[in-house]
Formats: structure tokens, sequence, C-alpha cells
């Protein structure tokens, strides 16, 4: 892959390139575009070329430009020849972090869920609905 520079950038890559010395948060950032993780997902079960897959995302040709492109900026994908087919760089590693991403996700969603849940309890339990004392009750 080549080595870009500020000059070879446009505006949108700016930002991105930006975290030089952070390539975790760089990697992170592109994860967090829900375009992109779709991509990735594809990418994991085959290649594919940008025409393919802008007419299966059905998006237009500078969209998919500039997600493919932050994309190989972040080292996850490459393509060995101009035109030719993109493919994860490191299949196994980026599948894992996905998973792993999606997991800490749903665990994170029960653990508020939970709190949420005893929250509503607690209120109920003082006697509270809504921050207010329920008709006919006096304060203690």
């Amino acid at each position: 892959m080549k080595n870009l520079g500020y000059a070879d950038l446009c505006p949108d890559d700016l930002e991105f390139a930006m975290v030089p010395d952070r390539p975790d948060v760089k990697l992170l950032k592109t994860f967090s575009d829900d375009t992109r993780l779709e991509l990735l997902l594809e990418l994991l079960e085959q290649r594919a070329t940008q025409k393919e897959l802008g007419a299966r995302f059905g998006l237009p040709s500078g969209s998919m430009s500039r997600h493919l492109r932050e994309l190989e900026l972040a080292g996850l994908v490459a393509r060995e020849r101009a035109h030719g087919a993109y493919h994860v760089i490191h299949p196994r590693q980026t599948r894992a972090l996905i998973e792993s991403a999606a997991q800490l996700a749903d665990e994170l969603a029960a653990a508020h869920s939970e709190a949420a849940t005893r929250n509503v309890r607690a209120v109920r339990k003082a006697g509270l609905k809504g921050g207010h004392l329920r008709d006919g009750e006096r304060k203690r």
C-alpha cells in the first residue's frame, strides 16, 4: 500500500489522517460508520471491486470510493491492482474485532436495561411516581 502524504488526501480524508500516532483511534473511527462496517462484513465473505460493491449497496461511485479509501487508509482493505477486487488484509483479526464489539455492545445494553429497571423499582419503592408523590401521600 502506498504511503500517502497530506497533499494526496481529499478534504474528507484530512480529519481521518490527523491521528498519525494513534492507529487504534483511527481504526475505531473507521468502524464507527455503518456503511464501512457493512462493507467490511461483505469483503470478509468475498472479494469485490468498487463497482460490484456499489451495485450491491446501491451507493454512487463517489460515496463508495470515499468509504473504500477510508478502509484502505486504516489498513483494513487492499487490492493488488488498480480497479481490482478489494480484500480484507487481516480477516481473522477483523472478524474477531467486529464480533467482540458486537458482544460488548450487547452486554452494555443489557447492563443499562438492568440499571434502568433497578431505578424504576427504587422509585416505586420510595413511593414516587414520575418524580412526584402519589396522590394522598405525604412526605416522610
